[in-house]
């Protein structure tokens, strides 16, 4: 009933098997091993979008000192994104609803042509870059359904992290997040089983209890940011209310929602995500019209609390290791970290005397 490791191939195509206490599926999207966990891959049916993307050399860079930023630009068929890998690579993607599908489909690269004609600043950044077309960035890829969660994330001696296990939608790179703070979940109770310190079970239900709360939550905030604009022809910011604004404490914004994590269960209310979806979008109007750029309102909606609350926590802890305040479970019956950040613990009340 336990995963003891795996079989592979090896380059030269001789068969080989390989045995660990614990096989941590990180492979991705197309992982083939995830269904070994058990469960299912459920989709979302609200992020029914497509996205087909590549890799550029030579395009344009922001302004410093925001040169290595991801710039997002809404145009009529959907958003592209644009993403500086190092100094003169780039990957630049369309995201387009499933409505309209037959924009992407057929030749690809005359499909991503006519995308980007479409949009003049993704253009302007590429007027002097060209695709590359050759190696492991010289094809064009396409995703489909992209949003999704597993009902499993881990099954004795197998823990799924990162896109293995779920992912929301690339508007906010969200999933670098979650990757990497899955990874760091799971090696925390990778280390208190090897120590000893804590059964499998208890450890592996704090990885996968924490995990899914933080995809949770990015998908609430997600659900509130595209939801600012209720009617279908705005669904993907036509009326642009995020980008009315043309104070760069914006993409400061932007870079912050890209690498922080939550603290709240999310995929309940409906009524509650349109609630706090409208809340969102009222913050973003007055950030939009203020004269200063002030970003208070933005800070003071509950989603974006959210999505703060708990990046604040792992920085400090970062920071100030033992020296942190000590920490409370997540939930009922649940652990804490461990002082240098390395494992769980179980949690001891400290005596008011």
């Amino acid at each position: 009933e336990r995963v003891a490791g795996l079989r592979y191939t090896d380059p030269d195509g001789v068969e080989r098997a390989v045995r660990a206490r614990f096989v941590v599926d990180a492979s991705g999207n197309k992982s083939r091993l995830y269904s070994s966990v058990g469960g299912t891959r459920n989709y979302s049916e609200f992020f029914r979008s497509l996205a087909l993307f590549g890799y550029f050399e030579n395009g344009k860079r922001l302004p410093e000192p925001y040169s290595g930023n991801i710039l997002s630009v809404a145009f009529d068929s959907g958003w592209f994104w644009y993403i500086p890998l190092s100094d003169t690579m780039t990957s630049v993607g369309a995201v387009v609803r499933r409505e309209m599908a037959e924009k992407i489909q057929g030749d690809r690269e005359k499909a991503l042509q006519a995308l980007i004609a479409q949009c003049p600043l993704i253009s302007e950044y590429l007027a002097d870059a060209h695709r590359i077309t050759t190696g492991r960035y010289g094809q064009l890829r396409v995703r489909k359904d992209y949003s999704y969660h597993q009902t499993a994330f881990w099954r004795p001696g197998m823990i799924l992290v990162g896109d293995a296990a779920c992912f929301v939608d690339p508007v906010f790179s969200s999933g670098v997040h979650l990757a990497t703070y899955s990874a760091l979940l799971a090696a925390r109770s990778i280390n208190s089983v090897l120590a000893d310190e804590l059964d499998e079970k208890t450890a592996l239900t704090e990885f996968e209890a924490r995990y899914r709360r933080e995809y949770g939550v990015f998908y609430e905030f997600l659900v509130s940011f595209y939801e600012m604009n209720v009617n279908e022809e705005s669904y993907f910011w036509k009326a642009k209310k995020v980008t009315n604004s043309d104070h760069t404490d914006l993409e400061s914004f932007v870079e912050l929602i890209g690498g922080v994590s939550s603290n709240e269960t999310a995929l309940t209310s409906s009524g509650r995500i349109a609630e706090r979806s409208a809340e969102f979008a009222a913050a973003v109007d007055r950030m939009a019209t203020s004269d200063d750029g002030n970003m208070a309102p933005l800070f003071r909606s509950r989603v974006v609390k959210q999505v703060m609350r708990e990046g604040g926590q792992v920085q400090l802890k970062a920071i100030l290791g033992e020296g942190a305040e000590p920490e409370l479970p997540l939930f009922p019956g649940g652990l804490v970290v461990s002082p240098d950040g390395m494992k769980w613990l179980p949690f001891r009340p400290v005596d008011a005397d």
